[in-house]
């Protein structure tokens, strides 16, 4: 017990629990960020002495966005694996990585917050890192007009691109019009959550066969 004191009295956690608690998370939230990267490193496939130098690549891309953004290394990180994870291709999500967090750094949130928009803007509706910051200021002048907001969009999105994106509403104009069709809906909804989901129905009905029937007796062409 004397020897356990000394080294606690070395480090500065004998005597209060706050003290161990100030030593403690560093190395909790050192080890879940370590976790974080490897996980990330082993979803891309990598295993071995190739992980370990992916894991330490991560380290240095996400610290640099960090220091760049204002962003934590862990909230991008977690940020970039959610990408990958939805399917979509490392590559793009490290060209991603930065607009997003970057844009969510100027939105008030954490990186792994926007995700899921990101993902739905560039993968679903073909935005590439180019157009991602304009498409991106889009998504934030319309929550700042409107009552969806960019936490809403990051919610809802991605339910909705795909069937968007069939529709023909890709790109950053197409981007725009859904963010409109969001917004309008909320203008006559509840909270956010009906608004999303009313859209995502809405989107769903007008491509289905029916809709697109009833659509063409009325002189509609939906693929005009």
């Amino acid at each position: 017990m004397t020897q356990l004191k000394g080294v606690g009295e070395k480090i500065g956690i004998v005597g209060t629990v706050g003290g161990a608690a100030s030593v403690i998370e560093p190395l909790k939230q050192s080890a879940e960020y370590d976790f974080l990267l490897r996980h990330t490193a082993i979803t891309e496939g990598f295993n071995g002495p190739a992980a370990e130098a992916e894991i330490k690549r991560f380290g240095q891309v996400f610290n640099k966005e960090a220091l760049a953004t204002g962003q934590t290394s862990a909230s991008i990180a977690e940020a970039f694996r959610d990408l990958i994870q939805s399917g979509m291709t490392a590559q793009l999500a490290e060209k991603l990585i930065g607009v997003h967090s970057h844009a969510a750094t100027a939105y008030g949130i954490r990186a792994e917050e926007l995700g899921h928009a990101v993902f739905a803007l560039g993968k679903t509706l073909n935005i590439d890192e180019k157009s991602m910051p304009l498409a991106l200021a889009g998504m934030a002048q319309a929550s700042k007009e409107g009552l969806f907001k960019v936490k809403d969009f990051s919610t809802y999105l991605t339910g909705q691109s795909g069937t968007a994106a069939g529709l023909g509403l890709q790109g950053v104009q197409g981007a725009a019009t859904l963010f409109a069709l969001n917004e309008i809906v909320a203008q006559r909804s509840t909270n956010p959550q009906q608004a999303g989901e009313i859209t995502a129905t809405a989107l769903n009905y007008i491509s289905s066969r029916n809709a697109r029937t009833r659509f063409q007796h009325a002189g509609i062409d939906l693929n005009a």
